[in-house]
């Protein structure tokens, strides 16, 4: 081999090793930057689903705010109407002792007892 063909050999080996390294540095280019509009795409997706969680739970933490706000009314209403009930029968209960103190006034003691159920 001749000192000619070894030069001609040379620049190509050369050549050939510029074209193949340009050719990979072109594919890491490439792939890096499918690796970043990847790895972006799942940042943004984890933020994303992350943030719907987060609306999610603050919606159900005001729906159950204003279910105990109304369970709390609710019950401030029951115990009213518990102690409007209680008022009722105590006055059921005296109207119904002035009208057997009446009736054993009027027909006598033996006789209210007719009466009373009425």
């Amino acid at each position: 081999m001749s000192a000619r063909q070894s030069k001609y050999f040379l620049d190509m080996i050369s050549t050939y090793n510029m074209r193949s390294a340009v050719e990979n540095g072109a594919n890491a280019i490439a792939e890096g930057f499918l690796f970043a509009v990847a790895a972006t795409l799942i940042v943004a997706e984890t933020y994303r689903s992350a943030r719907k969680d987060s609306k999610r739970r603050d919606k159900l933490d005001d729906q159950l705010e204003e279910l105990n706000e109304g369970l709390t009314s609710l019950t401030a209403a029951l115990d009213e109407v518990k102690g409007q009930l209680t008022d009722e029968r105590e006055r059921y209960a005296f109207l119904a002792s002035i009208k057997h103190s009446s009736l054993t006034c009027i027909v006598g003691p033996n006789r209210s007892r007719e009466y009373s159920l009425l």
